[in-house]
C-alpha cells in the first residue's frame, strides 16, 4: 500500500469516527445536562423527570410498554390497510368521475386541512368517554379511582388496587389534578397526598381544595 493510499485510508477512518462519535457524544452530553439541570433547579417530577427516572420506569414497566406497543402497532397496520383498501378505490373513482371531483373531492380536501386532534372531542362524545372511573379504566387494567366530594370547593380522590405504583407516578398524578382544576378556572389549587402505596399505604389518596374564580356577571 502506497503512502497516499494509507493517508486516504486514515482520513476515511477519521471521518467515520467523527461522524459516528460526534452525534453520540452530543446526545450523551444532552442527557447529562438534562439530568443535572433537573436536580440543580429542583424541577418537579411531574413537569420534567430526569432521564434516570425515565429509564428506571421504562425498565420496570417494559412488559406493559411492549404489550401496548404491540396493540398500537396492530392498530396502525389495520388503519393503514383500511386506508389502502378504501382510499385507493375512492381516489380512482374521484379521478375518473367528474361528478365526484365536483362534489366529494372539495369536502375531502377541506377535511384534510382540519387538524386531526379536532376530531377527538367528537369521538369522545360518541363513545361516552369522560367520567373519572371510565378514564381510569381506559389507562389501567386493574383497580379503580373514586371521587368523593367533601365540600363546595374540596374533594378526595382515592385510587384502589392499582397494578403499578411509584413515587414519580404519584407526583405526576398530583400535577395533573392541579393543572386540570386550574384549567377549569380554579385558583389557589392545593393537592395534598394523604396516603401513598409507594410509601407503605394501602391506597393512594389525594385531598384537593381550590377557590372558585369570580364569574363575570
Amino acid at each position: 500500500m502506497t503512502m497516499s493510499e494509507r493517508t486516504a485510508s486514515g482520513d476515511s477512518n477519521s471521518d467515520w469516527m467523527a461522524d459516528t462519535l460526534t452525534p453520540l457524544l452530543f446526545g450523551v452530553g444532552c442527557f447529562v445536562l438534562w439530568e443535572g439541570a433537573v436536580w440543580l433547579l429542583s424541577v418537579p417530577m411531574y413537569i420534567l423527570p430526569p432521564p434516570s427516572a425515565i429509564f428506571v420506569q421504562f425498565v420496570q414497566k417494559f412488559p406493559r410498554i411492549w404489550e401496548y406497543t404491540l396493540v398500537t402497532g396492530q392498530e396502525t397496520l389495520v388503519g393503514f390497510a383500511a386506508a389502502i383498501l378504501l382510499g385507493v378505490p375512492m381516489g380512482l373513482l374521484v379521478a375518473f368521475s367528474p361528478l365526484l371531483r365536483r362534489t366529494f373531492y372539495p369536502l375531502a380536501v377541506t377535511l384534510e386541512m382540519v387538524p386531526k386532534i379536532v376530531f377527538a372531542p367528537v369521538f369522545i362524545s360518541w363513545w361516552g368517554f369522560g367520567f373519572t372511573p371510565k378514564i381510569y379504566d381506559s389507562y389501567y387494567r386493574t383497580g379503580r379511582r373514586v371521587y368523593d366530594k367533601t365540600g363546595e370547593t374540596s374533594a378526595v380522590l382515592t385510587t384502589y388496587d392499582a397494578e403499578t405504583f411509584s413515587t414519580p407516578d404519584c407526583h405526576t398524578v398530583m400535577g395533573w389534578y392541579r393543572k386540570a382544576l386550574e384549567m377549569c378556572g380554579c385558583a389557589d389549587v392545593k393537592v395534598v397526598e394523604e396516603e401513598c402505596r409507594a410509601r407503605g399505604g394501602t391506597v393512594c389518596r389525594y385531598r384537593l381544595s381550590w377557590i372558585e374564580s369570580a364569574r363575570p356577571a
